[in-house]
């Protein structure tokens, strides 16, 4: 809920230059057109969707959470959960920022900020493959069982 209540909150404060794309089934929420849900896809295509998108870790409850480990190697700008497990896997990674798991509000800000500072993403890393005429900003949230053929 706390990635729905953020995402609610940015579209009140007038931004819609974003999308959340989700593993998981198409389903009845609101601001529905700043969602894609996509289901399961492919090993393949997650590492496509690293190189595009920021991610965006809500979870809480792993005990490794393997989207991290796989983000950072393609470089990719992360939105963890501010939990023991995120911080010991992105401990000293660079592009890596915490929210309270329950706090709406922070995570709509943090969220917020990587959407007027996409130029500067661009910038910073190598291999981030924003389209620099693209608007809107992509934030992959994916289960790991959500991936074909795990």
């Amino acid at each position: 809920d706390t990635l729905y209540n953020a995402v609610d909150l940015i579209v009140e404060q007038g931004y819609s230059n974003f999308k959340v794309v989700l593993t998981i089934k198409n389903r009845k929420i609101n601001n529905a057109d700043k969602y894609e849900f996509i289901d399961k896809i492919s090993r393949s295509e997650v590492y496509k969707r690293y190189q595009k998108s920021i991610l965006v870790f809500p979870s809480y409850i792993e005990t490794y959470g393997l989207p991290l480990k796989e983000a950072q190697l393609f470089r990719a700008p992360i939105i963890a959960s501010d939990t023991l497990f995120s911080r010991e896997i992105l401990e000293k990674y660079p592009r890596s920022v915490f929210f309270d798991k329950f706090d709406s509000q922070q995570l709509a800000k943090i969220m917020i900020d990587h959407i007027c500072n996409i130029e500067k993403l661009n910038n910073e890393v190598n291999k981030f493959e924003f389209d620099k005429n693209e608007v809107t900003v992509s934030f992959l949230h994916y289960l790991i069982n959500q991936v074909k053929g795990l």
